[in-house]
């Protein structure tokens, strides 16, 4: 008896579908399986996370880990945020102490992904309280870390190749010396309209989705940056922009000597970096996270750049993996 059924999936489940392999899926205990069967015949499981076949279990195993993810960053000479791991059994005076060294934390789930469970801007105990909770349904075991400076890149890597670096830029206008803030807005929203931003996948920055400083009369300086939000999702109001050509070489060393020190044939290592053209040193650079699959999604929102191709490149490769004669 065979309990698979066609799955109608999009993404790259569709695209490999085009290509020949059969995807079919079912549930057990909730727990989507996936069943792909290449041209070849060979038969490839995933779950809700593609487990691509460029990576090993071991590779997945690190990567959806983030203690060992920090662990084997920080033995590289990799800079990481102060960090503590915390429990429901953890004393809460130690948390707080933690806390008390920095304005601000982040607290995020162990072993999450899609920032299910992470919580920004922790400044108070009633606020620790709340996202510890919110960490706890996805994880036992909670981070907690400094919240550090910069903007958040990705940077892809394909069989040992940087195919894509994306700056995952939160929400914020910059200052003319005459507009207000609301005005400044109201432009953003008028590009995020047009196919530039790729249209419906950049959402308006209305009330609901920032809050009231949309609708500040306050006048920025020119060139002033005024943060409207700590996002670095683009469903939530942040922007990408493909920047390989800009980014300092050793920043592509960094994420290299990551990827390959873990055997990762396909990894999206994510940094938070203060100023990309500048080399890598100590307080201008942070590793965030490794993820070892990656939305395809992402690389056809740049709004610089159609950087759609990296998509099918990884599909190809996914392809060519899959489709191994058995």
């Amino acid at each position: 008896m065979d309990i698979f059924e066609l799955s109608q999936r999009g993404g790259l489940y569709a695209a490999l579908s085009s290509l020949g392999h059969i995807i079919e899926e079912t549930t057990v205990k909730d727990q989507l399986m996936i069943r792909i069967t290449s041209p070849s015949g060979r038969v490839w499981m995933s779950g809700s996370k593609m487990a691509y076949p460029m990576n090993n279990h071991y590779v997945h195993q690190i990567a959806d880990n983030k203690q060992l993810s920090y662990e084997l960053a920080n033995r590289l000479g990799i800079h990481i945020p102060h960090t503590m791991y915390v429990n429901r059994g953890t004393d809460i005076d130690q948390i707080r102490l933690f806390m008390s060294q920095y304005s601000e934390v982040i607290i995020k789930p162990l072993d999450s992904y899609k920032s299910r469970g992470v919580t920004l801007e922790v400044d108070t105990n009633e606020a620790l309280t709340d996202a510890l909770e919110d960490a706890y349904k996805f994880s036992p075991t909670a981070i907690i870390q400094e919240q550090v400076r910069g903007e958040e890149y990705r940077f892809t890597i394909l069989e040992g190749e940087i195919v894509s670096v994306l700056r995952r830029e939160r929400p914020q206008v910059q200052g003319d010396g005459t507009s207000t803030i609301s005005q400044l807005v109201e432009r953003e929203n008028t590009l995020r309209r047009s196919s530039g931003a790729r249209g419906a996948d950049y959402p308006q920055w209305t009330d609901e989705l920032m809050g009231a400083s949309v609708r500040s009369d306050h006048v920025l300086n020119k060139d002033e940056v005024r943060l409207l939000s700590t996002t670095t999702m683009v469903s939530q109001g942040a922007s990408a922009y493909e920047l390989a050509d800009e980014v300092d070489d050793s920043y592509m060393q960094v994420a290299t000597t990551f990827a390959a020190t873990l055997g990762a044939g396909l990894s999206a290592i994510d940094m938070f970096i203060v100023d990309h053209t500048a080399p890598a040193a100590q307080g201008g650079y942070w590793f965030n996270e490794c993820n070892t699959s990656p939305s395809l999604k992402m690389y056809s929102l740049a709004r610089n750049a159609d950087a759609s191709w990296v998509a099918d490149k990884i599909v190809n490769a996914t392809h060519r993996h899959l489709n191994i004669s058995v």
